[in-house]
């Protein structure tokens, strides 16, 4: 095998030297004739000599130089395998000008086995000139060094910024501008990685714009950010692959804050948005606040019509156009209606009382008007008129004030106070005829809310909330009556009767009380008096020696007091009739006198008392004379 290397190594056309590792020494056994060309040495200079030796020191390099000749050479001695150095300095003397010329060489090491191939018994040394390419390398470093320079001076003022990141997220590099934006230093950027300034609700999002960078593919977004100090920020990013030797080991990113730029075309947006929504608000309520919208010229002549002619009249708007607007006004409110419209000549503004319009279907609908002159607006040139269809106001008006009337006849028929509660606005409505005060209440007073219930005796006040409440929350009630006492304007008390009906809805829920309130004071007051009356007669008639009586004609019965049996010794524990009791104890020959006289008197209706003398049969057959 000796054999074979000689005779390779005496032809191989690169400068090449034989070294033998021996006690930890590199000794040279052989150098061809282009290592002695090229570095200037004779062969018999160096054959023997250990190449640390045979080359000194000859550049700041060489120390750095040796060690890594050294470690290639040992690593061939473990591994048995070639080992390439592709950069070391080493530079040759010049005798022309007795300087040491710059040189870089490529150095290959080889490994040459013993014939038992257990180890390795010679290393075959190559060196291959790359001066030129090196030195090109390095002008090249060098200018790639100046464009560096100016292009971090470029990056250093760049507000925005700039950045790179290793593949977990770490920042590799920065300018000010990005601690500028985050509000951070230089010292604690380069502890972190980008994750800490996410906004929580984008982490996600934003890991998959890296994860994607990762893969190649280039990324421009948007994100929400929080800097150190805890500002919120909207920075637009641009990243791209960091690749080194067709891998990716990380990104390179531009960070640009377009909060403010944001947050003004959000308020330019939001602007916009509500310039939008107020026009169409504004058309809205135009067209939600007037059923109709036109424009006239001073004669009444359409000049414009709105949309909603269509669904309110039948009538599109096209139609109305050219065509004069009392054409389609009743004949009965003609006259007061132009009346009205020639005062905008001389008035901005003027309201038309309702009026008659007709629709496509020749139907009359009632409509109200606001007629606005804006002749010399650019804008209009023309008498703008805002309608609302007041039909069913109209009609249900026609019909309260019918009901209303039906109302009053009732309470003059009657003579009670009729009235309609609408439970849902607690408001009611009285009604009264006859008197132009009630109680000595005006009406307008009686109206008021809550003018009733404080006006009810306190006794009874309570009682009647808690009955009300019962029977209208019962929804099998139809019907409420009460009694109770109410204070007149002089403090009086009048005695009422209410009788209600209680309209309800499908539910059972009650919406009404229509009902009567009647005065009994007159009829409480007889009954007092009648009560009061009868008691003073039961105390006379214990109180007399004279036989006091009263005689129900209606039932033909008689009451006569107890003296009746201390005088005539007849007895009186039931109201007999007359003629069995009375008539048939009178003598025979005055019996018939009294009975006639006592029918004649009850007959004539300008008599008011009855007097009689005559005799009376008693138990014991004795006679007695009675004045009666």
């Amino acid at each position: 095998m000796k054999e074979n290397y000689a005779k390779i190594f005496s032809q191989y056309p690169a400068p090449s030297m034989l070294l033998e590792p021996v006690n930890g020494e590199w000794i040279i056994r052989n150098v061809n004739e282009k290592y002695c060309e090229v570095t200037g040495r004779k062969r018999a200079g160096l054959i023997g000599l250990n190449i640390a030796m045979a080359f000194p020191e000859n550049s700041a390099q060489e120390s750095k130089n040796w060690q890594m000749v050294e470690a290639s050479l040992e690593k061939v001695i473990q591994t048995r395998k070639a080992d390439k150095i592709p950069e070391i300095r080493y530079d040759i003397f010049n005798p022309e000008n007795a300087v040491f010329e710059q040189k870089y060489w490529m150095a290959e090491n080889y490994p040459i086995l013993a014939d038992d191939e257990a180890r390795v018994e010679f290393i075959l040394h190559t060196a291959t000139d790359r001066t030129a390419e090196v030195l090109e390398q390095n002008r090249l470093k060098k200018e790639v060094e100046r464009a560096l320079g100016e292009q971090k001076h470029f990056i250093e003022a760049n507000p925005d910024g700039l950045y790179s990141l290793d593949i977990n997220g770490k920042f590799l590099s920065f300018n000010a501008g990005l601690t500028n934006i985050l509000d951070t230093t230089e010292k604690e950027l380069q502890k972190m990685d980008f994750l800490p300034f996410c906004a929580p609700h984008q982490k996600e999002r934003i890991l998959t714009h890296f994860e994607k960078t990762l893969q190649g593919q280039p990324q421009k977004f948007e994100a929400d950010i929080t800097s150190a100090t805890g500002r919120n920020l909207v920075l637009s990013i641009s990243i791209v692959p960091m690749q080194q030797e067709e891998e990716v080991r990380g990104v390179f990113g531009i960070a640009r804050d377009i909060t403010e730029s944001k947050r003004n075309k959000e308020l330019i947006r939001q602007k916009e948005k509500e310039l939008q929504k107020s026009e169409s608000k504004y058309k809205a309520l135009v067209q939600e606040a007037f059923d109709l919208v036109g424009i006239l010229d001073l004669q009444a002549n359409f000049l414009f019509a709105s949309d909603s002619s269509t669904t309110v009249l039948g009538i599109p708007p096209e139609e109305f156009i050219g065509k004069n607007a009392f054409d389609f006004i009743h004949p009965d409110d003609k006259e007061r209606v132009l009346k009205d419209f020639s005062k905008i000549e001389v008035q901005k503004k003027i309201k038309v009382a309702p009026f008659r319009f007709k629709d496509a279907d020749e139907n009359w609908r009632w409509f109200e008007t606001n007629v606005s002159n804006m002749t010399t607006d650019p804008d209009v040139e023309g008498v703008v008129i805002n309608s609302r269809e007041v039909t069913d106001v109209i009609i249900k008006g026609r019909e309260l004030q019918q009901l209303h009337e039906r109302y009053e006849l009732a309470a003059a028929a009657t003579g009670d106070l009729i009235y309609d509660w609408d439970l849902e606005t607690d408001t009611v409505k009285r009604f009264f005829t006859g008197k132009e005060k009630q109680f000595g209440y005006e009406k307008e007073e009686m109206d008021q809310r809550h003018f009733w219930r404080k006006h009810v005796h306190s006794e009874e006040l309570e009682g009647l909330r808690k009955l009300l409440s019962s029977t209208l929350k019962d929804p099998q009630r139809k019907q409420i009556r009460t009694t109770y006492r109410f204070r007149r304007a002089d403090g009086s008390y009048a005695h009422l009767i209410d009788r209600g009906m209680i309209v309800r809805d499908e539910n059972g829920k009650a919406l009404r009380v229509i009902g009567a309130t009647s005065d009994i004071s007159g009829l409480i007051n007889r009954r007092d008096a009648l009560r009061l009356a009868n008691k003073r007669f039961t105390y006379a008639m214990k109180a007399t020696q004279e036989m006091i009586w009263d005689w129900d004609l209606v039932n033909n019965s008689i009451d006569r007091g107890k003296s009746f049996k201390k005088v005539f010794g007849h007895a009186t524990k039931d109201k007999p009739c007359v003629e069995n009791f009375w008539f048939s104890r009178i003598i025979a020959e005055d019996q018939q006198r009294v009975i006639n006289s006592l029918r004649m008197t009850l007959d004539d209706p300008s008599l008011n008392k009855w007097r009689q003398e005559y005799k009376l049969w008693k138990p014991n057959g004795e006679k007695a004379y009675v004045i009666d």
